[in-house]
């Protein structure tokens, strides 16, 4: 029998202590394993032996012993960081560099008087991470400002910025937006790695009969397809997996972003330059001087851009675009607005496509349910 160390899969810390899932009985090694290790009290809770193994060898890709090891690299560099004051640089890095592990989407740096909180929100859910001092809060939110070209010496008013570095290995933008409140200025950092993500749209997990209807409708000579949804919802996904289903040596595929998430090969991609003035209706328009067979915008955000997507669906071009609302019928309560004329979008309108990511089901404490079970709770 292995060392009680070997299994146990710590799943996040909570101020100073490190909730820790178990996997038998024997939590007087854990305790003290994680302990001496990191410093930090182990907070547990007991699971099945056989799936605490399983969920650590999906998490890891490594032997149950090796955890430890990789937990040192993930959480206690944060704590280190902060007990021995180094620069900004050195905490900023390992907080992110422990979010792409953990496959985060975004990180708030939230103040509250005494000290300040650090939030992952990973799987669409929030979840605390560390609490910094106050003195190393100023110092770090002066360090992302500036890395992420915004003014420092603004604290009255919200600012965006962004920047791009490489974090773990991984390509990532990273869109940094400032809010003030009366505890200081609060940040939140959307990671957006970017990927040469290939998968096709039956690989997306919509039944057969949407993959169907999506295919043929995304290869149709001209129109114009929405995705809609809110943020962080797989539209940008689903627009590259129907871009992949063009004859990209046959057609000429040009794309405008913000900022270029996925790469996909054959396709001309380029991406918005809001202090150059290049925004996505400008880029639109200029494309339709590139000879274009299909055009990919971003994202609709304003009047001129939902009005030069129209014109080009209407003049022979393939438009696919995202549109940000909570349901396909809201769609033309926004696009009205925009000033898209109601015959207009009837006319070259193929597509409206609302989606939702649905969490997955934990491998460790998933239980079977009736289905009257699922109906009572609708």
């Amino acid at each position: 029998m292995r060392h009680a160390r070997g299994r146990f899969l710590p799943l996040y810390r909570h101020d100073d202590s490190l909730v820790t899932l178990v996997g038998d009985a024997a939590i007087a090694p854990v305790t003290e394993a994680v302990g001496k290790r990191t410093g930090l009290r182990a907070n547990l809770v007991q699971g099945e032996f056989g799936k605490v193994e399983r969920l650590i060898q999906s998490t890891y890709g490594a032997p149950a012993s090796s955890v430890l090891d990789q937990l040192a690299e993930q959480t206690v560099e944060l704590s280190q960081d902060i007990e021995r004051q180094k620069s900004p640089t050195s905490l900023l890095k390992s907080l992110l560099s422990s979010a792409i592990k953990r496959r985060v989407t975004d990180v708030h740096v939230s103040p509250s008087g005494k000290s300040c909180h650090i939030l992952f929100r990973v799987d669409g859910v929030l979840q605390p991470v560390i609490a910094i001092p106050n003195d190393v809060t100023g110092r770090l939110v002066s360090y992302i400002k500036l890395t992420a070209e915004m003014d420092i010496a603004e604290q009255r008013r919200p600012q965006d910025g962004s920047y791009r570095d490489t974090i773990a290995g991984v390509p990532v933008v990273v869109r940094v937006s400032s809010m003030v409140t009366n505890f200081g200025e609060r940040l939140v950092l959307r990671l957006l790695p970017e990927s040469d993500d290939s998968r096709h749209l039956g690989d997306l997990g919509f039944f057969e009969e949407d993959v169907a209807l999506l295919s043929r409708l995304m290869c149709r000579p001209s129109g114009l397809v929405l995705i809609t949804g809110p943020t962080g919802s797989g539209k940008s996904s689903t627009l590259h997996a129907g871009l992949r289903m063009q004859q990209l040596i046959e057609r000429n595929v040009l794309t405008v972003e913000d900022p270029i998430e996925i790469r996909v090969p054959g396709a001309g991609q380029t991406e918005v330059n809001r202090k150059a003035g290049y925004d996505f209706g400008k880029a639109l328009r200029h494309m339709l001087r590139h000879d274009p067979d299909v055009i990919l915008v971003g994202e609709m955000r304003d009047d001129e851009t939902a009005k030069a997507a129209f014109d080009a669906s209407s003049t022979g071009h393939l438009v696919l675009s995202t549109l940000h609302v909570t349901s396909v019928f809201g769609v033309l309560s926004r696009l009205v607005p925009m000033g898209v004329q109601p015959q207009v979008i009837a006319e070259n309108l193929l597509l409206v496509l609302n989606q939702r990511l649905v969490r997955k089901l934990c491998e460790s404490c998933k239980q079977p349910e009736h289905s009257r079970e699922i109906k009572r709770s609708g």
